[in-house]
């Protein structure tokens, strides 16, 4: 199945804890070149952004509204001939049904809580 479907293989990859390599478990040498590239690349470009794991915690009744279909919305954009073009289209349903007041709670309920 891996020779035909590689990606079932690279689940490694969005490991930033470091529990993951290129060389553990030993993944096959196409997967340690991809793991390689890509690793090289978000040392490159990417910026770790500052989380508060809280936040998920925080008790926001429209928050969980608003996400408990998340990870169907993942799959539409994996399945999708055009990720890109279906995420924006998502994003701008979310806005149209009022996601940004949810942001903004989620802030209010954040800030409230001592959370930056």
């Amino acid at each position: 199945p891996i020779a035909k479907y590689p990606i079932s293989g690279m689940g490694y990859i969005a490991a930033w804890s470091g529990v993951f390599q290129a060389t553990a478990p030993n993944p096959q040498p196409i997967y340690q070149k991809i793991f390689q590239a890509n690793n090289d690349w978000l040392m490159a470009n990417a910026k770790a952004q500052p989380i508060s794991l809280v936040v998920p915690l925080l008790d926001v009744p429209s928050k969980a509204k608003a996400t408990e279909k998340l990870m169907d919305d993942i799959i539409k954009c994996v399945l999708s001939k055009d990720a890109e073009k279906t995420w924006n289209e998502l994003i701008t349903n979310y806005r149209a049904n009022g996601y940004d007041k949810v942001i903004e709670e989620v802030n209010a309920a954040a800030t409230a809580a001592g959370i930056k």
